[in-house]
């Protein structure tokens, strides 16, 4: 299984917890994720903490599936934004259908996906509103829908990434994607990173990780891993990307306001 190193951004995120404020920093992802679709400075994204992830196998289809799931609070942000708006997920799945030599087969038979149903309180939609010009729902509605369409990892940081190919939902319209028609979405432990970029502490994806990288998901864990953080890019338009890319640096050093549900 080749992979290859492409370039992608750090973000730093700022979960919001009251009015307490911690930095969560998204590692960096060496992959084959197809059209550099990676996070970048400007992206609008879904923050969702809390993630229980398992492997199962499927004894009929000789296959593996990878899925994560949640409920409850997650973070809509841009780093151009002085604000992030909390809203509520009343359904964060992921799928990935994978053979068992841990290669991913992409939309085997409509399994690999990712969606996020959810809402925002009238008070942040508003919020919302005021600051993008797009009206935000106040009733459970399809935020992100999309079909996962590559596989990568970073050993190094434990971390598992996809891209993706939206279809309909909310977010995929033209004032958050600027037209793209897709982007990416990571899993990680939020222990955040040392000076080198390694992964400080033990990170419990470690083990998948390791199973993919050994080619072989049945040494990988039948239990589940809870915990996991998710966050899901929609692409800023192609302006903002030149225009972030030179502030990167900066990211460790921002601060922001945040609209509760």
């Amino acid at each position: 299984m080749k992979y290859k190193k492409l370039l992608s951004m750090s973000i730093a995120l700022m979960a919001i917890s009251g009015s307490a404020q911690a930095l969560d920093i998204l590692p960096t992802l060496t992959s084959t994720l197809p059209n550099n679709n990676t996070p970048n400075y400007g992206d609008w994204n879904f923050w969702a903490p809390s993630q229980s992830v398992n492997i199962t196998y499927n004894a009929t289809a000789q296959n593996y599936t990878l899925t994560a799931s949640s409920t409850g609070n997650f973070t809509f942000f841009n780093q151009y934004n002085v604000n992030s708006y909390i809203g509520t997920a009343s359904v964060y799945s992921l799928s990935a259908t994978f053979d068992q030599s841990g290669n991913f087969v992409a939309n085997a038979a409509g399994s690999d996906y990712l969606k996020i149903t959810g809402y925002f309180s009238a008070t942040t939609a508003a919020a919302i509103a005021a600051d993008t010009g797009i009206a935000a729902p106040t009733t459970s509605t399809n935020l992100l829908q999309a079909n996962l369409t590559g596989f990568g990892y970073n050993q190094t940081q434990d971390t598992l990434g996809f891209s993706t190919a939206f279809t309909s939902a909310w977010s995929d319209q033209k004032g958050f994607t600027g037209g793209s028609t897709g982007e990416s979405v990571y899993l990680y432990a939020p222990v955040g990173l040392n000076a080198d970029g390694t992964a400080k502490g033990t990170n419990s994806l470690g083990t998948i990780i390791s199973a993919f990288q050994g080619q072989n998901l049945s040494t990988a864990p039948t239990t589940t891993i809870n915990g996991i953080s998710s966050i899901a890019s929609v692409p800023v338009p192609f302006s903002g990307v030149l225009f972030g890319t030179g502030l990167t640096a900066l990211l460790g050093l921002s601060r922001r306001s945040a609209r509760k549900a």
